[in-house]
């Protein structure tokens, strides 16, 4: 069985994801998996052969994001065919993947985030002024419900009558 075969059978049975995510998914099967892979026999894949395609990969100068989805695809195929009897273990596991640098964006204009989540001190203001009027910005103070997550919410006096939805 080749690997357009097998991966014609797998496609069938995807019942996890959200349409656009088969729908992106199958795009990388189409794009990158099946032109590499899918006319030779799905038990002459093995771990070299993965392993020179991420290598191919990366060298034609693809995203380290877009070679680790591939090889995540050819992965879930591959384990697919393993769990189906098909094959003893999948070629892509311990495949070195390359490394996908994460870039901090700066936020506008304000300083640095304290540990509560928000601005120096606590604050959720930015240091700059927001370009947009005072009603659109989203730089105002947000007011918040509840107490500090250090303290308790003081007993209520309404009893059961000032809930809602009881009686």
């Amino acid at each position: 069985m080749s690997p357009a075969d097998w991966a014609d059978e797998w496609k069938a049975t995807i019942v996890d994801l959200r349409p656009s995510t088969k729908v992106r998914d199958l795009g990388y099967l189409e794009r990158y998996v099946l032109p590499r892979f899918g006319n030779m026999e799905l038990g002459r894949i093995d771990h070299m052969a993965v392993r020179a395609w991420v290598a191919e990969l990366s060298a034609s100068g693809l995203s380290p994001a877009t070679t680790t989805k591939a090889v995540q695809i050819l992965s879930k195929m591959m384990t697919a065919a393993v769990q189906a009897g098909l094959w003893r273990k999948s070629p892509c596991d311990g495949v070195q993947l390359p490394r996908i640098e994460r870039v901090e964006m700066p936020t506008a204009g304000c300083g640095p985030v304290s540990a509560s989540g928000f601005g120096p001190g606590g604050s959720t203001r930015c240091a700059a002024p927001s370009p947009l009027p005072r009603r659109w910005s989203t730089s105002a103070d947000i007011p918040t419900s509840g107490p500090p997550r250090d303290q308790k919410a003081p007993p209520s006096d309404q009893g059961e009558q000032g809930r809602v939805g009881l009686g």
